[in-house]
């Protein structure tokens, strides 16, 4: 089974060796690394044409695309059946591919994608790690309202799945995971194993895990995307409207916090939980976050 790994990066001389090291260190061998540099300004091209390993390829964008547009250059370029993403600031554990690989060939079902349990660092400190279970074929309703996979980092995807759904969406600034998780799962079967094999970076240089004002704007741009389903349950939507003005507090965009506010009083009495856990988000938007104990963490918040 022949994987393509594709790195996005822009601007990461200081992790992109991790990342691709982590790659072609997997137990599985049988890949490629295709590293995507965003027309980064710094020595990322020096440091990836430093690994002396014939199945890395380094492909630079002639103009910024985004993160997005990296990793479709990615797809296209791909020779594998299979693609999975990895961030140039996050790594995996060794036998992420392989506990992937295994559980894909012994699955009576065709898998179109898979994802693995994670851990979040920052500051090389692990403030949390993901409790989710094993989940036999998500529904695409729970991409609505939540994230409980994870980041790109975590999935290994069939390419032909991925051409099917017409790739990542380039226009989301932001949440441009879980949407590409709601076209996969409408079309095809998406597991997630509970291994936590996948080891997330939250930076706090105005990358995506913590620009707010980014995420601000996906959440509306994602709503008017999926406003037919969002249409049909009230509590989803309630749900999604509250999240805009957690984002609006964040971002200090009061006007989206008072225009959405009713909705997260109303999404206090529906659904609680979902609610108080949008709130983690008002703690990682301070660098005091970096220093929050994850057993407190654990103790508020209803995390997977």
């Amino acid at each position: 089974m022949y994987i393509s790994v594709v790195i996005p990066t822009f601007n990461r001389q200081d992790v992109i060796l991790r990342a691709v090291e982590s790659a072609l260190g997997q137990t599985h061998k049988n890949l490629e690394v295709i590293v995507v540099d965003d027309h980064s300004q710094d020595r990322t091209r020096e440091v990836v044409e430093s690994v002396g390993d014939n199945r890395v390829r380094y492909v630079l964008n002639r103009r910024s695309k985004g993160a997005q547009g990296a990793r479709n250059t990615g797809v296209e370029i791909a020779k594998g059946e299979w693609i999975a993403f990895l961030d140039s600031d996050d790594w995996w554990h060794k036998e992420k591919l392989e506990k992937q690989v295994n559980f894909i060939k012994k699955s009576e079902k065709r898998v179109s994608a898979l994802s693995t349990g994670r851990v979040w660092k920052a500051d090389g400190k692990t403030f949390w790690k993901s409790k989710l279970k094993k989940v036999d074929n998500w529904e695409p309703k729970v991409f609505l309202h939540d994230n409980p996979v994870g980041g790109f980092s975590t999935i290994l995807i069939r390419k032909k799945k991925l051409k099917e759904v017409g790739g990542l969406d380039e226009a989301l600034p932001a949440m441009q995971d879980i949407d590409l998780y709601f076209r996969i799962s409408k079309k095809g079967d998406f597991y997630s194993i509970p291994n936590r094999l996948t080891i997330e970076t939250i930076r706090y240089d105005g990358g995506i895990s913590t620009n707010y004002a980014k995420k601000l704007e996906s959440s509306k741009l994602f709503m008017e995307k999926y406003e037919k389903e969002y249409k049909s349950s009230y509590w989803m939507h309630v749900y999604r409207k509250a999240h805009i003005g957690v984002y609006g507090i964040i971002s200090k965009r009061w006007d989206c916090f008072f225009k959405n506010l009713k909705f997260i009083f109303i999404g206090l009495f529906m659904c609680p939980k979902k609610i108080a856990n949008l709130t983690k988000n008002l703690i990682m938007s301070v660098d005091a976050a970096k220093q929050v104990n994850m057993s407190i963490k654990d103790t508020f918040f209803d995390r997977r």
